[in-house]
């Protein structure tokens, strides 16, 4: 099962698969395993292992993979992860987005994180945010995130000003359905 596709270059992009990550070459038209032309390390063979939901290809070049063990960020030489002992709160992740500053948005099955410099930041009740599945995430013009959240509809957060409440919006707003899947 493919469940993610990034264009890494303009012939080849990133799968997420059930079976971990691929790099698929259109020109050639093949797919290769990650560990075909990187050093195989531990990290490395438990992320092969992952089912992984999503793929953002960073603007510094690294590429996170958002996966059922959290995420793994793979750099020229080396590869680290996210995940519970770094504060997740669900190492699921459905979702991965860049914002303009380099910080990486990670969307759970419990919530939005942000990670900038090595610095885990969760979005929770004290930010009157719900602990649920987030299914999809995208920045508006104004930096504002978009967050389409299971059973609670789309939600807006200003990341510059967490004291501000969010916004949600259902199907008091005109959405047929509270419940976004994708």
């Amino acid at each position: 099962t493919v469940w993610a596709i990034v264009g890494h270059t303009a012939e080849r992009f990133w799968l997420g698969t059930a079976a971990g990550p691929w790099l698929f070459d259109a020109k050639l038209e093949k797919a290769t395993r990650i560990s075909s032309f990187k050093p195989l390390s531990n990290q490395l063979a438990l992320l092969e292992r992952s089912v992984v939901y999503t793929v953002c290809q960073l603007s510094d070049g690294r590429v996170a993979f958002g996966t059922d063990r959290g995420v793994y960020v793979l750099m020229k030489d080396s590869i680290f992860l996210i995940n519970a002992s770094e504060g997740l709160a669900s190492e699921k992740v459905r979702v991965l987005t860049e914002d303009s500053n380099g910080a990486l948005w990670i969307g759970t099955m419990k919530g939005v994180f942000r990670s900038k410099d090595g610095q885990l930041l969760g979005y929770s009740a004290k930010h009157a945010l719900p602990l649920v599945p987030v299914t999809g995430m995208e920045f508006d013009e104004k930096g504002n995130l978009l967050c389409s959240m299971y059973e609670h509809g789309v939600m807006k957060l200003d990341p510059m000003n967490l004291e501000k409440k969010p916004a949600l919006f259902g199907s008091d707003e005109g959405l047929f359905s509270r419940k976004v899947l994708f």
